[in-house]
């Protein structure tokens, strides 16, 4: 009984303990490429003598991590502030400026808690009577698989319409050990024969967390081995 006593916290103990070495660095990273945003315009009804226009009436830029703050800088006008928004938690860095939106971490460990980071871009704009406008931004996502790390990372863009117009949108996403690059692309129709004022966002966002662990073979094996000697010491014990 003194040996069965002994052997199955150690069995527990392998079990539970999770891959040998906790900490281990890791590499995540997303932007959204403002440089190479388009904006593509086209008139619905030529019959109706207005030209295809859009103004942006705002835009904005935000960055959060969280467990370092966050912050929105609002601009009303078409210009942003020249200067980025970085936010930092010593894991996870989120960044917003004029010419691009970034989120990354590295050294992401199995022992951390629970990670959120997000950066955006948004803004309102009037949309001439019958058009269509078409938004293109480049966008890039990578997660690696670190041991013991889940990541959920991903970029969006969207367009929204007046009351009841609905809206339009495009992203994409990755989980370890994945990757895409591609243009996000959204359009929306302005059907009214007067102009609409629209809203449009883009983001990147990310969360991390520690997976549950999940025995290694060899751990497995030790398992396996003391569950026999608990057996044959059991079955022993009932033959004396």
């Amino acid at each position: 009984m003194a040996n069965l006593k002994m052997l199955l916290p150690l069995c527990a103990a392998v079990l539970l303990a999770g891959p040998m070495g906790n900490a281990r660095a890791e590499d995540f990273n997303g932007t959204l490429d403002w440089t190479g945003f388009s904006v593509l315009l086209t008139d619905l009804d030529v019959s109706d003598g207005v030209d295809p226009s859009l103004t942006w009436l705002s835009q904005s830029t935000g960055a959060s991590v969280l467990g370092a703050g966050g912050a929105t800088v609002n601009n009303w006008g078409p210009i942003l502030p020249a200067s980025p928004l970085v936010f930092s938690n010593g894991l996870v860095t989120a960044s917003a400026g004029p010419d691009m939106l970034g989120i990354s971490g590295s050294g992401l460990h199995s022992g951390m808690g629970f990670l959120e980071a997000v950066a955006t871009r948004y803004g309102d704009f009037t949309l001439s009577a019958q058009t269509r406008v078409d938004f293109t931004l480049p966008a890039s996502v990578l997660a690696a698989a670190p041991a013991g790390v889940e990541i959920l990372l991903g970029a969006s863009m969207v367009v929204t319409g007046p009351l009841g117009a609905g809206f339009n949108s495009d992203e994409i996403g990755v989980g370890p050990g994945d990757a895409q690059a591609r243009d996000l692309q959204v359009s929306f129709s302005n059907l009214d024969v007067v102009a609409d004022d629209l809203h449009f966002s883009s983001a990147l966002n990310v969360n991390a967390y520690p997976a549950a662990p999940i025995p290694e073979p060899g751990q497995l094996a030790m398992l396996i081995a003391g569950l026999g000697v608990v057996a044959l010491s059991l079955r022993h014990r009932r033959c004396g």
